[in-house]
């Protein structure tokens, strides 16, 4: 079943697509200036030499491209764990690192436009594969990213280095590790097989309709959790924000898994309006819980009981807190 999701909670599902790049300095442009003499271009490429010339600099590396290969991508993590097709978990050893580097480098990465194509032709466009790519990369505190969409004009340049940091980490594959369900994901994450970037999770809580109390948002991605006040048609609180601690880790995903979340029905009961999403390797689970007419709070099942004590656990999570290893 499909849940239908409110405008006001569609608002936080969905950022927008800025391309921006940005230097040491703090200037950003997205004009897309093509000089290597530009300050912009020129603290790019310093900072890629010296991750370069420099093993171990920690970088985050976003490549995707649905080219005549098919849909690849890969997000790879300043600690080196990658994610592939967002299914996949690989561990990208310290010359596989360096080697992406290079190949920024040798593309002249820093000198690329922040976006090609997306103007629609008059004429019809020629027969062809049509290619949309992008690269992102933060180091240090450089940040760019360049986009080719498939309409328009097409950057060879672009879709060369995609394809050049594409075919350098798919070997890996080989050893990466996956998971078969939901719940499969989860015991691999308290084994400790998988790490804190495969989990996401997402928790949305109104008040009920009159209360005056606020409600909050609770995120965890990419290995960080993240907690917002929130009202409809009242500005969001500042974002408490924090790497997700290994206990707290294993502390939610343990409850997750006791709630069989996979299992869980779409629809529960609650006072309040809460919507939970929780991902793992591309397994995905989201329940929608509220004021049901259809559904009496004093006819809970065990599936409503496990739900609830998950809440129990969620509701009052602060990402900012200590907790015990």
């Amino acid at each position: 079943m499909r849940i239908r999701k409110t405008a006001s909670l569609l608002l936080f599902l969905s950022l927008p697509v800025i391309v921006i790049s940005q230097s040491v300095s703090g200037s950003a442009t997205a004009s897309g200036l093509n000089s290597a003499t530009t300050p912009l271009a020129a603290d790019i490429k310093a900072a890629i030499e010296y991750g370069h010339e420099n093993p171990g600099t920690p970088y985050h590396l976003r490549t995707n491209c649905t080219d005549d290969k098919g849909i690849r991508g890969f997000k790879l993590y300043p600690d080196g764990v990658a994610i592939w097709n967002k299914r996949i978990q690989i561990r990208v050893p310290e010359s596989i690192r360096t080697g992406l580097l290079q190949d920024l480098l040798k593309a002249s990465f820093y000198d690329l436009e922040p976006s090609y194509g997306g103007k629609k032709r008059l004429e019809e466009p020629k027969a062809g594969f049509r290619v949309s790519c992008q690269v992102w990369l933060e180091i240090g505190e450089t940040q760019k990213l360049s986009v080719q969409q498939a309409d328009g004009e097409q950057s060879a340049q672009l879709k060369g280095l995609a394809a050049a940091l594409l075919n350098r980490v798919e070997p890996l594959l080989k050893d990466g590790l996956s998971a078969r369900s939901l719940q499969d994901g989860l015991d691999k994450l308290v084994k400790g097989e998988l790490a804190p970037q495969t989990f996401r999770l997402r928790y949305i809580e109104l008040p009920p309709k009159g209360d005056v109390t606020s409600g909050f948002i609770l995120r965890i991605l990419d290995g960080t959790a993240s907690r917002q006040a929130y009202s409809p048609g009242h500005p969001p609180g500042p974002e408490l924000k924090a790497p997700l601690k290994h206990c707290d880790l294993i502390r939610l995903s343990t409850a997750i898994k006791a709630a069989d979340m996979g299992g869980l029905p779409n629809n529960l009961w609650s006072d309040s309006q809460i919507e939970l999403e929780v991902e793992i390797l591309g397994y995905k689970k989201a329940v929608l819980a509220r004021p049901f007419s259809r559904l009496r709070s004093q006819d809970k099942g065990v599936e409503q009981q496990r739900f609830d004590e998950l809440i129990a656990v969620l509701q009052p999570f602060d990402p900012q807190a200590g907790c015990d290893n």
